[in-house]
């Protein structure tokens, strides 16, 4: 049996962390916004992880150390908030040495892109692993272009009817 974590914040919104520290639920105004095949997560994977949650100044904090890395991810929340903040605290280094953040919601939900098509590969085939495409018009697109650098990319998003769900990054530059 899984353990899970759950956030939930009225009827407005619901968030839940199952044992590895993905989320398996962004549930907002009754639209899940989550994908299915894949959890949100940080992309090296934390593996098995020892999953807490307390409430802390009418907060809800839920804590994620993972049990084979040096890391500890946390997720935060408010009732009637829709915001999510994160944090991850490493003492040591990751192997893999990827560190990032994976939002993998549904494109039924949220469809468009913060920077425009330049992520749509409908139509579009894999080459060079499975991160470039070679699309029928020509184009060559790659699902983590976003025709920014990425240290001055500090909000990442997607968008939909009335809704978008973005990713707001603390100021990257080097001291």
């Amino acid at each position: 049996m899984r353990s899970r974590a759950a956030i939930y914040l009225g009827t407005r919104l619901t968030r839940n962390a199952r044992n590895n520290g993905d989320i398996t639920s962004l549930k907002y105004n009754g639209i899940q916004y989550q994908g299915t095949s894949k959890m949100s997560a940080i992309n090296s994977g934390l593996g098995s992880s020892q999953v807490t949650a307390e409430t802390v100044n009418g907060f809800v904090k839920i804590t994620v150390a993972a049990k084979s890395l040096p890391l500890t991810q946390y997720y935060v929340a408010r009732p009637d908030d829709p915001t999510l903040y994160m944090a991850t605290y490493i003492t040591g280094e990751i192997d893999p040495g990827e560190l990032r953040w994976l939002a993998r919601l549904r494109r039924s939900a949220v469809p468009n892109g913060w920077h425009g098509d330049v992520a749509v590969l409908d139509g579009c085939t894999a080459f060079e692993g499975k991160d470039t495409f070679k699309c029928p018009s020509g184009q060559t697109r790659c699902k983590m272009y976003t025709s920014d650098r990425f240290i001055d990319d500090q909000v990442h998003g997607v968008t939909g009817n009335v809704r978008h769900c973005s990713c707001s990054l603390p100021n990257l530059r080097p001291f």
